[in-house]
């Protein structure tokens, strides 16, 4: 870009003397050349005498991008410095602003006419230099920064594209990454001014929005067509609309003869047409032959390169776009618009302010600045561009900083999450009872909790997991920039624009409060199914019986927020808890059969043992009967119950302890009976001597009379 020192053959600065023109700055007969790129800074910091000019002003005029950055500038201004004979730590040519810029000190004259050192910058007529929430526009491009990069990337992109064939370009990225922004206040300002860029050069440009009725397709390209114009005077005048749309498809040549006729014949100038929402085109539930026939009909147009048209797309639209481009002929280039860095982000806070004439306020205390401040917040945030352009409008527009943007407003409004959770609770409240009920269903997908439940995390939403209902109201959420939507591994995905949302704005929390534990079974469930997976599905890792499964089971069967895998999860952790109660179910109907079996046993033990008793008793009774007398001597031992054998599968009486005492008893009764007696052998008669004695080989029993008549045994 051509700065003001170029219009003229020299300019001076100090003591030294610049000639552009001729690549170097000479001294008192001094001569010394420098690089053009030395010279482009130098020449642009001359423009602003005494006043700070930034890094990205610099990035942006003197290296168009090239760079993403900002060690290009620090190496030149060093370089300049010692082509100079300046110091850094007392300069007189250059000085450094911390964190701002560079300046020059030393006065400086253009041509011969002397410049004020301090001209200021030109006062921002046009209110707020923040637009906010509604997408860059060319009448934004003054302000519209931090952009460099891929505007030159986009740029360099149409100009391959233009040499190999049709000139179609698809900018894509998720809602709210400045995609409109770039292509409307990035792309086309450059394409427009004098001179263009890269051998492009934009007589006249136009929009298409692909939203809409699809019958009405046809006329709205031919509309947007028809707003092309080349000297002042429109390509189609009105009369001519109707045999336009018949051109668009019967004859896109005559379309061409009439751009050659009327824009002559350098082929660098060109006619932008922008294709707003493409992805509303390969939706799900549009006809094909739609699509087809918007993209064949740019194939056409773009056929000779006189008409350049990009494409605006959202990033979950992009492959079926390319595929319906492929299709068509169109060269399947794109360019994915990504979060700005810090030093962008940087630029978009910095420059606007300067050239609004709204300073930032520096505290005192600390030095911090409210810039500083701005970047420390969002430097790490995942979707920084509509959080950031929300802050810096709402905050442009307080009535306490019509002349600095200052700390107390900053924390009057509460911050960025004050701001962002203020501008949420307007859309919900503007929303009715029925699409408040349903954003209370969205928020099961959208939050969720730490293991112990503690601290509130940000979760992505797959857009197949919602119904009907939960997607239209993601969508209006998006447009509300409350919702981003983008693409990832998992399929389209929704999450909230801004994470702090889930703690700091007083709506969300409650219901997270209230759902808490809802939400870590949810995340519990989370964390064992990536681990399962990640440690070869092995069954040590599946949930055990127990109320994680339970509840477990229960998200599966009544909510929708688990993702296919995470149910996979859990229905193989069921089945598995389910095999291990059969088992110990039939270990423990075997134990108790064991159990009752040897049980029975025992008691037919005990029963015959009793009959066994009830037989010897009935023996004993019947044995005294049938001995006919009486015992009267002492008292008969009482014998203790038997021993029971049941090896042999029936009792047998072992000898009792007490037999000795017994048999004596027992013999006296047997001998006493004429019948008994008879039939007992010979060695066990009673014998012939005073006392009744028996013998036996090796047993023999003596009654004492003087003794009480006890009976006497020996072996």
């Amino acid at each position: 870009m051509k700065t003001r020192t170029k219009h003229v053959p020299f300019f001076t600065l100090g003591d030294w003397t610049v000639r552009p023109a001729l690549g170097f700055i000479e001294r008192q007969g001094e001569r010394m050349p420098l690089e053009p790129k030395l010279l482009d800074v130098l020449a642009c910091l001359a423009e602003h005498p005494g006043d700070v000019v930034s890094v990205e002003t610099l990035l942006d005029r003197c290296w168009a991008g090239a760079f993403y950055g900002d060690n290009p500038v620090h190496k030149a201004i060093a370089l300049l410095r010692k082509a100079l004979g300046d110091d850094a730590r007392s300069p007189r040519y250059l000085a450094t602003v911390r964190k701002r810029g560079y300046r020059l000190i030393a006065p400086v004259t253009l041509g011969g006419s002397a410049v004020p050192e301090a001209p200021g910058i030109r006062p921002w007529r046009g209110g707020s230099p923040y637009p906010g929430l509604r997408a860059f526009g060319r009448e934004d491009a003054s302000v519209f920064v931090g952009r460099s990069g891929a505007t030159e990337r986009a740029l360099r992109l149409l100009a391959q594209v233009r040499t190999k064939g049709p000139s179609f370009l698809l900018v894509d990225g998720p809602s709210g990454s400045g995609k409109s922004s770039l292509v409307h206040a990035g792309v086309l300002p450059v394409l427009l001014r004098e001179g263009g860029r890269r051998g492009l050069q934009a007589l006249d440009w136009a929009t298409l929005d692909a939203r809409g009725p699809a019958s009405t397709l046809r006329h709205r390209l031919a509309d947007a067509i028809s707003r092309w114009q080349s000297g002042g005077e429109p390509l189609f005048p009105p009369t001519e609309r109707r045999e336009l749309r018949r051109a668009l498809v019967r004859d896109t040549a005559q379309i061409a003869r009439r751009i050659a006729w009327r824009a002559g014949d350098i082929q660098d100038d060109v006619f932008v047409l922008v294709v707003d929402n493409l992805e509303e085109l390969v939706a799900p539930g549009v006809r094909r032959d739609v699509a087809r026939a918007l993209f064949e009909a740019i194939a056409r147009l773009t056929e000779d390169g006189r008409i350049v048209v990009i494409g605006i797309s959202r990033s979950e639209g992009r492959r079926r776009v390319l595929e319906r481009a492929r299709w068509a002929g169109l060269p399947d280039a794109a360019m994915t618009v990504h979060p700005p860095r810090e030093w962008e982000l940087a630029q978009m806070i910095r420059v606007p302010a300067e050239v609004a004439g709204l300073p930032f306020e520096q505290e005192p205390a600390t030095g911090w600045r409210l810039d500083d401040e701005l970047i420390g917040a969002l430097r790490r945030h995942p979707w920084p561009l509509p959080v950031l352009q929300l802050t810096l409008a709402t905050l442009a527009e307080h009535p306490n900083t019509a002349s600095a943007l200052d700390f107390p407003s900053y924390r009057t409004l509460g911050g960025v999450d004050g701001i962002v959770s203020r501008h949420a609770e307007q859309v919900v409240s503007g929303l009715n009872e029925a699409e408040q009920a349903t954003f209370l269903r969205l928020l099961k997908h959208l939050a969720t909790v730490t293991v112990d439940g503690d601290d509130a995390q940000l979760a992505h939403a797959r857009w197949a997991s919602l119904d009907s209902d939960e997607r239209r109201l993601a969508l209006r959420l998006v447009e509300e920039r409350l919702l981003i939507r983008f693409d990832t591994e998992e399929g389209h995905c929704v999450s909230m624009v801004h994470p702090p949302l889930l703690s700091h704005w007083p709506r969300c929390a409650q219901w997270m409060e209230a759902h808490r534990a809802f939400l870590r079974t949810r995340a519990r469930v989370a964390i064992f199914a990536d681990r399962w997976y990640r440690g070869g599905r092995r069954d040590e890792d599946l949930l055990p019986q127990g109320p994680l499964l339970a509840d477990a089971a229960a998200l599966c069967t009544s909510e929708s927020s688990l993702t296919r895998k995470q149910r996979y999860f859990v229905r193989r952790s069921r089945l598995r808890a389910r095999a291990r109660g059969n088992v110990l179910a039939c270990m423990s109907a075997t134990i108790l059969a064991l159990t009752t079996c040897v049980m029975a046993a025992m008691g037919d033990v005990g029963r015959a043992q009793g009959q066994g008793v009830k037989r010897q008793a009935s023996s004993q009774q019947n044995s005294s009967a049938s001995l006919g007398r009486v015992h009267t001597g002492p008292p008969l031992p009482t014998v203790p119950p038997p021993h029971v054998d049941v090896q042999a599968g029936f009792a047998e009486w072992n000898v009792p302890y007490d037999l000795l005492s017994y048999s004596p008893h027992r013999i006296d009764r047997r001998a006493a009976n004429p019948h008994v007696r008879a039939a007992l052998p010979t060695h066990m008669h009673p014998t012939d001597t005073g006392r009744d004695h028996f013998h036996d080989r090796n047993l023999s029993t003596t009654r004492d009379p003087a003794n009480g008549g006890k009976v006497f045994m020996h072996w």
